[in-house]
């Protein structure tokens, strides 16, 4: 389950979910759309905003909300592995562990790639289609 789902299940508009958690709409356009790679204070933030919610409105009440809609409430457990989803198939890919554990760079339903490791400092850089790294601006691909 996405940020983006919670937010409708809460029934907030974009601009009313930045105004809620003091940034702009651009952070949450982004992190909805996974325009960027989240910092993991971002992530821990939109966690944060997101237990906001369960306390204000219920857990109960949002797990029924999300049974309505033909889905299950389980927010908690994908924004704290900043879990991915894939372009090419849409399904979720589990993101690292808070205990330290790897990001995918292949997706675990249609096996298509999600990131790219930088050859140079290592970063994980999940647009595909970046050419350098963002971090220490590398070549991420020889050819490229």
């Amino acid at each position: 389950m996405t940020f983006r789902t919670v937010r409708e299940l809460v029934g907030l508009s974009q601009l009313q979910a930045a105004s809620a958690m003091g940034v702009s709409v651009g952070t949450i356009q982004n992190f909805e759309g996974r325009k960027v790679t989240p910092h993991t204070e971002t992530i821990a933030r939109f966690q944060d905003q997101v237990r906001k919610w369960e306390a204000k409105v219920g857990r109960a009440k949002l797990e029924s909300k999300a049974r309505e809609r033909g889905t299950v409430y389980v927010p908690t457990v994908l924004l704290l592995r900043a879990d991915y989803e894939c372009p090419h198939c849409h399904e979720l890919t589990p993101g690292p562990s808070e205990a330290g554990g790897k990001q995918a760079l292949w997706c675990v339903w249609c096996g298509k790639g999600l990131g790219i490791v930088c050859p140079v400092c290592k970063t994980i850089e999940t647009r595909l289609d970046k050419k350098f790294c963002g971090e220490c601006g590398s070549k991420l691909r020889p050819e490229g």
